[in-house]
């Protein structure tokens, strides 16, 4: 977060709650609302997220405590 602050001016990527302008910084929102994983036409919203650059590795966004093999939740 801190090195996506520093390339844009000081200012902390939008948040994905309430967001229907642009994407967070997890993921571009759909109408509002989240993209589904199981949909294929909405993946390109999960990977357009604006700490996705400084992130590369998918796993840093799963919670260690979760021991699931669900791709949804």
């Amino acid at each position: 977060m801190h090195m996506y602050a520093m390339d844009n001016n000081d200012f902390m990527p939008w948040p994905n709650w309430g967001n229907n302008y642009g994407p967070g910084w997890l993921y571009k929102p759909v109408g509002g609302r989240p993209p589904d994983p199981l949909k294929s036409n909405e993946w390109q919203y999960n990977r357009s997220g604006s700490l996705l650059e400084y992130l590369k590795q998918r796993q840093v966004y799963n919670c260690p405590l979760d021991r699931t093999n669900a791709v949804s939740g």
